[in-house]
């Protein structure tokens, strides 16, 4: 669950604690179908300065030129970013308030945000309002404190496994799935733990176990450079985040026995110690012996065992010029964050 549908569930469970009735809904399914009898509040973000993958439908419909009539939809826009890339930051929610307003929806509130890196969840209520992360919203109409909110994938609950061109190593019926069972502290209450649904249900089966999974296409901004030979590629990540690279590397490898040769591949990995955390270790290592990619770790608990570096972007400072040279010859870059998840 990312953070719009963790922000959209804990909003409708706190709703109910001020009196709200407040339901949730997917903003794909309210494509050609936005409530009109109720208010309705959005919560939306942007993947690269892209619709979400569970928005798109509703942009493109909302973007429609033979829509022009929105007049009786009452809505609230709340938008979630983070300030690390200023260039796109707010810019779905941005765009689909200036969309709405331009079909002659109401807007009900001005339009709100969260910086993601920064900012905490927060919801209170006085006489008939609610107060979220500083967007007031009122439940003054007809069907008074009753709410929709739409969200980027409510509920939307399955497992992403690349397709073809990316094929595993083990074989087609083999699926690898890298996580961290969530077990957080609740936002409100912080002597209750939030544990993530679909995680801690699949750490606790056992060997044999059936279970039904949604098979999802990667991102499009999310593969490797059309020119193998000639364009490098630079990979940055921490903890579970080597998940996205490993299907990379994978792929460059399986191309090797083809006769494939590959541009020069890094591959930059935060963790905190050797052995502990750094997953994938030995399957990397042997990707490493047949050219498919060269890794660079950065232990924050133990740097000395990483040329010195504590986090990724020391190493990065080290392996500076042989990094530049890559970029020079047009490489491409891949990012993950923890907590931001940002491929480029």
């Amino acid at each position: 669950m990312g953070t719009c549908e963790s922000l959209a569930q804990t909003a409708v469970q706190s709703a109910a604690h001020h009196g709200f009735l407040a339901s949730v809904k997917p903003l794909d399914g309210a494509a050609k179908k936005l409530p009109r009898d109720q208010p309705i509040l959005i919560i939306t973000s942007s993947y690269e300065g892209e619709p979400p993958d569970a928005a798109k439908r509703f942009i493109s419909w909302l973007k429609r030129s033979d829509l022009s009539d929105l007049s009786n939809v009452h809505y609230a826009m709340f938008g979630c970013g983070n300030m690390d890339w200023k260039e796109i930051y707010q810019c779905m929610s941005t765009m689909v308030d200036a969309l709405l307003e331009a079909k002659h929806a109401k807007r009900l509130a001005a339009r709100g945000c969260m910086d993601a890196g920064k900012t905490k969840y927060s919801m209170t209520s006085t006489s008939g309002k609610i107060r979220f992360f500083g967007l007031l919203l009122t439940a003054n109409m007809e069907v008074a404190k009753q709410w929709a909110i739409l969200a980027n994938g409510i509920l939307s609950v399955g497992f992403v496994n690349t397709p073809s061109p990316r094929p595993p190593l083990a074989g087609s019926n083999f699926c690898a799935l890298t996580c961290r069972v969530l077990a957080d502290t609740f936002f409100q209450e912080p002597t209750k733990k939030h544990l993530g649904v679909a995680l801690n249900f699949l750490s606790g089966l056992k060997p044999g176990d059936h279970i039904h999974v949604s098979v999802k296409a990667g991102h499009d901004s999310f593969h490797l450079p059309g020119d193998k030979v000639g364009t490098p590629i630079v990979m940055i990540c921490a903890g579970t985040g080597i998940a996205l690279f490993r299907v990379l590397v994978q792929e460059r490898t399986i191309q090797i026995p083809a006769g494939q040769r590959l541009a020069h591949a890094l591959l930059f990995m935060g963790c905190r110690q050797p052995q502990s955390d750094d997953v994938y270790r030995e399957s990397l290592q042997d990707w490493a012996g047949q050219g498919a990619v060269n890794v660079r770790y950065a232990y924050s608990q133990q740097p000395e065992s990483s040329n010195g570096a504590k986090y990724v972007q020391h190493r990065l400072w080290d392996d500076r010029e042989e990094v530049m040279e890559l970029y020079g010859k047009g490489a491409n870059e891949f990012i993950w964050e923890a907590e931001k998840s940002r491929t480029a």
